[in-house]
């Protein structure tokens, strides 16, 4: 049996979809956002309907879920993976001020 090579058993193996999970047109990581969106709408509801009535209630809830709506279009149109646009950060200097980019190189020098 030296000569001859053992082989182990082949098994399909599931990698996934490799696709982003989708629920009602809404993808991955929103679909925690609408459901922050929607506790937090109920929760407005039942304090503004305590504190001031039915009407404020409604208010509050129609408010809170066209605010988590609108936020969640607009965020899913830049994408699943979107990344935050490079900010500029000012360090103060004794004699003015250098702006420097997120990886911490100097871009430029402002005199003060």
């Amino acid at each position: 049996m030296k000569g001859k090579e053992e082989r182990y058993p082949d098994y399909a193996l599931f990698k996934g979809l490799q696709r982003p999970l989708e629920l009602m047109g809404i993808q991955g990581r929103y679909i925690y956002w609408a459901a922050g969106a929607a506790g937090g709408a109920i929760v407005g509801f039942i304090l503004a309907y305590c504190l001031a009535g039915f009407v404020a209630g409604l208010v509050t809830l129609a408010a809170v879920l066209s605010t988590g709506i609108a936020l969640i279009i607009f965020k899913q149109q830049k994408g699943l993976h979107s990344k935050k646009v490079d900010r500029v950060r000012l360090c103060l200097l004794a004699s003015g001020m250098t702006v420097r980019n997120h990886h911490g190189n100097a871009c430029g020098y402002i005199d003060c």
